[in-house]
């Protein structure tokens, strides 16, 4: 990855297949985690809909609760709604008494910004989109308290659409020490703007829940380096400058053409042009191990 300026980064196609690649080592570990692990986020309170036509306006409940509050304390306030009102809508929302909502999200971070949108978005809704929930991100977005990284969340949950990735502050810090995002990126949305310039649109169905569950039981700010296949594998730049280790690579991204069966000569320039610069990120292909297999290939064909 060049580093030209915050607007311009230029990505190898080495370095994206190199990152797929760990992608998909966390993929597999996450598939490793037990059922309740795996329920998170929005999705469970979608989940208590009464029907699919309700979904959208469960999930837009569910991700303004959402705001640094954890699942547990969503789902018993989304609970608590339910039992109150029996059946959520725009229209029964829009006319909610802020004192009754006041008690029923009692213990969420944000609690009178998250009362005040609920009831805004839910008089918008019934007023202006006859009781449907917008199904793409201009027209969430224009509803109060919703943003980016919220209509993503709505789309995705509501109406089974991927209109992109999300980050929390979790995953936030997974990507800082992948070294998948700025040094001075330090907020949600800027985060997913970057990852979303060079991750492929198929992988963005998997990439939120399967980052963002890594960062939440493995990479936490106290990480289980000891649990982790990227430490293992020697791919976490984050554990490999901590612990003084050469950083490898899952991917083979410089073919030496070497045929099976015969001795090649291997040109000693191209070695040198593979070695590690710690202080150039663009020129960190090879790791010393690597390296010295290939000197001592180089020095068995010269003996031949």
């Amino acid at each position: 990855m060049k580093r030209k300026d915050k607007e311009e980064i230029i990505y190898s196609e080495d370095e994206i297949s190199e990152r797929l690649a760990i992608l998909e080592e966390i993929k597999k570990k996450v598939e490793t985690f037990d059922e309740k692990k795996l329920q998170f986020g929005t999705n469970p309170i979608t989940e208590l809909s009464p029907d699919e036509k309700s979904k959208p306006f469960y999930a837009l409940i569910g991700a303004l609760l959402s705001t640094k509050t954890c699942e547990t304390l969503r789902l018993k306030v989304m609970n608590n709604l339910i039992e109150h009102y029996k059946k959520l809508t725009p229209e029964i929302m829009s006319k909610a008494s802020e004192d009754i909502l006041n008690e029923l999200l009692d213990g969420c971070y944000g609690k009178v910004r998250k009362i005040k949108f609920i009831l805004e978005c839910s008089k918008v809704i019934h007023n202006n989109y006859n009781d449907i929930v917008p199904d793409n991100i201009d027209e969430l977005k224009k509803l109060p308290g919703i943003g980016p990284k919220l209509a993503k969340i709505i789309c995705a949950i509501g109406f089974k659409k991927i209109e992109g990735i999300t980050v929390d502050q979790r995953s936030l810090l997974l990507l800082h020490r992948l070294e998948w995002i700025l040094k001075d990126t330090s907020n949600d949305n800027d985060a997913m703007k970057e990852v979303e310039e060079w991750l492929p649109k198929e992988h963005w169905n998997y990439f939120s829940k399967d980052t963002i569950l890594f960062a939440k039981y493995l990479c936490k700010p106290n990480p289980l380096c000891d649990q982790c296949p990227l430490a293992k594998h020697y791919v976490c730049k984050y554990y490999c400058k901590k612990h003084n280790h050469h950083i490898q690579h899952l991917t083979q991204p410089y073919n030496l053409n070497l045929q099976q069966g015969k001795k090649k000569k291997i040109d000693v320039e191209v070695l040198d042009n593979m070695i590690i610069s710690e202080d150039d990120e663009e020129h960190e292909f090879l790791s010393n191990l690597d390296l010295i297999q290939l000197s001592q290939e180089h020095q068995e064909i010269k003996d031949v």
